[in-house]
């Protein structure tokens, strides 16, 4: 993180300092504050936390505001642009809906060190940590995470809201469907398909379809469980 003197507030009134503005306070917006950090290091930002007892703290060193109805619309108005720095999918995708419904510009958060062919393309509000590598026609939905030094490889269909964890790699033509999580590690052979919201052990090595709402473990992987809907 870059050392700077706690106390930096949201300067109101001016239009000189562009702003984002970051939802989510965890370990997942630390990564995100190094992201807009070296990508944009001129550039103020603002933390907004559903978590009321961290509302007037500081995160690193930027004051944490109340995600509180009224505020967020009134700190919208002052940002250039948001991001929804949350692990969690279905906390990251109501934030993003709420922020679609105010009008805000959402952005994604790319780590300079990543190298996305110029045939790929990166969904609105997705996260690029720092070292991945996303191949040629590869294509990921909006609200995805691709985490530290995981590889995808060329022709690959990833859908919103898909968390893929440190050190995942996925071979060619493997598609993975929306809200979808693989545990850091995880293997995808080429041309697997895994279905929309399954969850992939880490470490497993994936070498056959996995239908919708699996969780599937081990080398090769192997379903164990149907996810119940409760789960999501």
């Amino acid at each position: 993180m870059t050392n700077r003197k706690p106390g930096n507030q949201l300067q109101t009134g001016t239009t000189q300092q562009k702003v984002i503005g970051i939802i989510g306070t965890g370990g997942h917006a630390k990564i995100v504050t190094d992201i807009f950090q070296l990508v944009e290091p001129q550039t103020q930002l603002l933390f907004v936390s559903a978590h009321p007892e961290q509302a007037g703290a500081y995160f690193n060193p930027y004051r944490i505001y109340p995600d509180q109805a009224g505020e967020l619309a009134r700190l919208q108005a002052q940002c250039n642009k948001w991001h929804v720095a949350i692990g969690h999918i279905p906390t990251r995708r109501q934030k993003l809906a709420q922020l679609r419904r105010l009008s805000a510009t959402i952005t994604s958060a790319i780590h300079p060190s990543s190298i996305c062919a110029d045939s790929s393309t990166v969904g609105t509000g997705s996260t690029i940590c720092a070292s991945v590598v996303v191949g040629a026609d590869t294509h990921l939905g909006e609200g995805t995470i691709a985490n530290t030094a995981c590889t995808l490889d060329h022709d690959g269909q990833i859908g919103s809201w898909v968390n893929i964890g440190p050190g995942c790699h996925l071979a060619g033509h493997v598609t993975v469907g929306e809200g979808s999580e693989l545990g850091a590690g995880a293997i995808v052979i080429p041309h697997v398909k895994i279905g929309k919201g399954c969850i992939i052990g880490a470490g497993a090595v994936v070498i056959r379809d996995i239908p919708d709402d699996a969780v599937a473990v081990g080398v090769p992987a192997k379903i164990i469980t149907k996810k119940r809907k409760s789960e999501d």
